[in-house]
């Protein structure tokens, strides 16, 4: 097959605005620069020592080891715990810290074979009264309700927006008539 200039010049019409439009979708939803497939949403759920209940998610890039972002909300207080004050190693288990207005939420997570770091984090259990950590998860430091129960565990994968497949799927649909008709005038 003879391909003259004119007809690679027409392919490569057809398909770089595919190829842009891809790489514009995938780069607005990216907030940091760091590899989406090391960043791992998890769900987060427990209860308090005083009937509060614990909810939301957290993004751990699981190659470093660092808590990226979170939405937590506890049902006895107005408001999400978005605000990432602090992250680190305390009393052998690594923890992440929030603030909400004055409360401030503070989880302690439980690591396999007494590991230290999020690195290849799976998810698990959060410290809490009943699995014997030297820290204990809490929120509000004036009344200091202790979690009775925490878990953290790795969401679903998210499925493509629309608009990726929609424009991809047009491009492929393009490139596809365009062959056609190449190889019918053949």
């Amino acid at each position: 097959m003879n391909l003259s200039k004119s007809h690679i010049l027409k392919s490569i019409a057809l398909i770089s605005p595919v190829v842009i439009g891809m790489a514009v979708a995938g780069s607005a939803s990216a907030v940091m620069i760091v590899p989406r497939d090391s960043v791992k949403t998890f769900n987060v759920a427990g209860a308090f020592s005083d009937n509060a209940t614990l909810a939301g998610w957290l993004d751990i890039d699981t190659t470093i080891g660092t808590v990226i972002s979170g939405d937590l909300t506890i049902s006895s207080i107005n408001g999400d715990f978005t605000n990432l004050t602090g992250q680190g190693t305390d009393h052998h288990s690594p923890y992440v810290d929030f603030s909400e207005g004055d409360a401030q939420l503070v989880l302690d997570f439980v690591l396999p074979r007494g590991g230290r770091s999020l690195v290849g984090y799976a998810g698990g259990a959060l410290c809490d009264a009943s699995n014997n950590c030297c820290a204990s998860s809490f929120y509000d430091v004036n009344v200091d309700p202790k979690l009775s129960s925490g878990t953290v565990s790795l969401a679903s994968a998210a499925a493509p927006e629309p608009g990726t497949n929609a424009l991809m799927g047009g491009g492929l649909i393009v490139v596809g008539l365009t062959l056609r008709k190449r190889f019918a005038k053949q």
